[in-house]
């Protein structure tokens, strides 16, 4: 008989085990501590149709992982969840993203690049709900990731706003990202996706854009420090000459002061207004979609005061 042990294995069963068992106890005192709001979690998802799919990935994400912000308590992402879907039933569309609707899309017919909005895949859902992916032909390259919020989440204030939770490129696809900066005149997709998330904010009336920075970043501590993704997000806030607040978030005026991305010298003067010109179409596209999708809403609501029959299929 084999007496041999494999003491590899035996570690990471009892490893495995116990973290399970800390999961557990983790998930039952937030039940027992915060009933009221698991239930209403619970309720919220289970009744909402594009939801209630993934009901488990959705309770881990939201009760152990820090989704959205580190400076997110699990009570405040769970809010911040219901109030991000709520706003896209009732001022936007879930079919806007379910179906994946294409913003705006140029080049020639074997080298197209468009934007499209979309859920975020469920495993990405804590670096935010919805994304608007820049696509290669048909290749998914560079993501920008958000929720819409309160601005009490954030800062005291009115208003509703948008926190950007994540922004970069697919993993393996450096070729195709270059690629795609030639084709928009080496603008930076991080500006792209921006600009296209600016006329969408202008749409629904939303005058701030906020950016988490790489201290609060979800899922900025599981990176590998050589892939600089945790640099990337400061980098990028700090060139847009945003405002940085003391609590971790970079905050942009809607509409952006282009102004104060001026060149400095002539020789660059021609390409800034190439790019401004660019920008201003991504902006426009986003706006135009973004104003269709809450106009069909505002008519579905007007049909449906009228005739409330309606409502009941």
């Amino acid at each position: 008989m084999n007496t041999n042990i494999d003491y590899f294995k035996l570690f990471v069963s009892i490893n495995s085990i116990s973290s399970i068992f800390l999961k557990f106890r983790k998930f039952l005192r937030f039940v027992f501590t915060h009933p009221i709001y698991f239930g209403r979690l619970c309720y919220f998802i289970l009744t909402t149709e594009y939801l209630r799919i993934n009901f488990l990935k959705h309770i881990n994400n939201l009760i152990f992982n820090n989704a959205y912000s580190l400076n997110f308590s699990a009570k405040k992402r769970i809010d911040a969840f219901i109030f991000h879907h709520r706003y896209i039933q009732f001022i936007l569309n879930p079919k806007l993203f379910q179906d994946k609707t294409l913003c705006w899309q140029f080049g020639e017919q074997d080298k197209t690049i468009c934007t499209r909005f979309e859920f975020s895949p469920i495993d990405h859902t804590i670096e935010g709900e919805c994304s608007v992916v820049l696509y290669l032909i048909d290749e998914p390259i560079a993501y920008m990731s958000f929720i819409f919020v309160d601005n009490n989440f954030i800062m005291d204030g009115d208003s509703n706003v948008l926190l950007v939770c994540r922004h970069q490129g697919v993993k393996g696809k450096f070729d195709k990202i270059r690629e795609a900066n030639k084709l928009m005149m080496n603008l930076r997709m991080g500006n792209a996706l921006l600009s296209t998330l600016e006329g969408f904010c202008k749409s629904l009336e939303i005058t701030k854009i906020y950016g988490v920075t790489k201290k609060i970043q979800p899922t900025g501590g599981m990176r590998k420090q050589i892939d600089n993704c945790n640099d990337m997000y400061d980098e990028f806030w700090s060139s847009l000459s945003s405002d940085l607040s003391l609590d971790g978030y970079y905050s942009l005026t809607i509409p952006l002061d282009r102004s104060r991305l001026s060149p400095t010298s002539r020789s660059h003067l021609s390409r800034h207004k190439r790019h401004l010109k660019r920008k201003a179409y991504f902006s426009e596209s986003s706006f135009q979609l973004g104003f269709m999708s809450k106009t069909r809403i505002e008519e579905q609501t007007k049909v449906n005061m009228c005739h409330p029959m309606k409502r009941q299929h």
